[in-house]
């Protein structure tokens, strides 16, 4: 189920929406991606189908207006967590990504 529909289901108090919403902790070394990604995500643009994934070109955009340092494995984590967010829930999304 796309976020926009997980959030106005939690909204409503459907309590699995609220469960999926939730998501798990993350360790303070990687916090800063936690904000990044709020930065980035749903900035490739949308279509019909809703918000485009992550794209390169976005990030690398990014990086250059704002001069924010984006290593290699921090963009591939960005590209990972968006492409969740997009498809919260889809194993089988979850699984192309880490390949």
């Amino acid at each position: 189920m796309p976020r926009v529909h997980l959030e106005l289901a939690a909204r409503r108090g459907n309590p699995s929406a609220i469960a999926a919403l939730a998501g798990p902790e993350y360790p303070d070394a990687v916090e800063y991606l936690h904000g990044l990604l709020w930065q980035v995500h749903g900035r490739s643009g949308a279509s019909m189908n809703g918000l485009a994934p992550l794209s390169w070109g976005t990030l690398r955009d990014f990086r250059d207006f704002t001069g924010v340092r984006i290593t290699g494995d921090d963009a591939r984590a960005l590209m990972r967590l968006d492409a969740i967010l997009l498809s919260p829930g889809d194993e089988k999304a979850e699984a192309e990504e880490s390949v």
